[in-house]
């Protein structure tokens, strides 16, 4: 929740912002951010453009299964 918190996306992703938004985060374990050197993990909390954009491609939206679908009618 610290990445979460310093992008400012907790009241996003809470619903607070919106309540009927429904999300789905994927994100990684402690393991895997054990992994990451602690230099690394300091500059991207610390660079909030970044740290939102990496936070942004774990999270998927309601419209993430619709598109799905429609990919797949398409690919036919």
């Amino acid at each position: 929740m610290t990445a979460v918190e310093a992008a400012g996306l907790t009241a996003t992703l809470a619903g607070e912002v919106d309540a009927e938004a429904r999300f789905t985060v994927f994100g990684p374990t402690d393991e895997a951010f054990a992994d990451v050197p602690q230099a690394a993990l300091d500059a991207l909390l610390g660079d909030v453009d970044a740290l939102t954009a990496v936070l942004l491609y774990h999270v998927a939206g309601r419209g993430c299964r619709r598109a799905r679908r429609r990919r797949d009618r398409d690919a036919g």
